[in-house]
């Protein structure tokens, strides 16, 4: 097996991370194997209100009365919060729901016109500003010629969707309205 030049550099980069980590574990480190040891001590930082650190306090020192092995620590958890509640005399019955929506945010906007009234304008100006001039029936849906644009079905055109051919007409759909288009011949328009 002959060694590229690719090889011999990936040797010579292993062989000097093999000699920096011999160096570094038998000459830099100091007889130490694992990490040292930190002392942990609770205290309260000294720019907590009197009243947080109270709270802490209570909570901290609550007896955990009636614990249950069954339980664990929820237990002790729920025996502190009862206790804590009596020495701040909260009533739990009026806690408000903390997953309920500020008043703020459900403000509601005054209500929307109504969308029957402009369904028929809507509706008209749809129909008044396009012509149908062409309908293609195909097997794969087919299209129609509407202001000499091929619009195909499922295509939207102004806000409608073309969603319906028959051989004089093409229908249309919006979010809540229908129009239908009839066919627009040279001789119907002079009439």
């Amino acid at each position: 097996m002959t060694l590229t030049k690719k090889h011999k550099l990936y040797l010579a980069l292993l062989a000097l991370a093999i000699v920096g980590f011999m160096v570094d574990r038998l000459f830099l480190s100091s007889g130490v194997a694992s990490p040292k040891q930190a002392k942990a001590a609770p205290t309260a930082p000294a720019t907590v209100a009197p009243a947080v650190t109270t709270v802490v306090s209570l909570v901290a020192s609550t007896p955990a009365a009636g614990k249950s092995e069954a339980s664990g620590d929820s237990a002790i958890v729920a025996d502190r919060l009862k206790a804590l509640a009596k020495t701040l005399n909260l009533d739990p019955t009026e806690v408000r729901d903390a997953f309920k929506p500020s008043e703020d945010w459900t403000m509601s906007a005054p209500p929307p016109e109504p969308v029957a009234a402009s369904q028929p304008k809507a509706r008209a100006d749809f129909a008044h500003h396009h012509k149908l001039t062409a309908v293609l029936l195909s097997k794969a849906g087919g299209c129609a010629v509407v202001n000499g644009k091929v619009v195909e079905v499922g295509q939207e055109l102004d806000g409608y969707r073309l969603v319906g051919l028959e051989a004089n007409s093409a229908t249309f759909k919006s979010a809540d309205d229908r129009v239908e288009l009839g066919l627009h011949t040279a001789e119907k328009g002079q009439e």
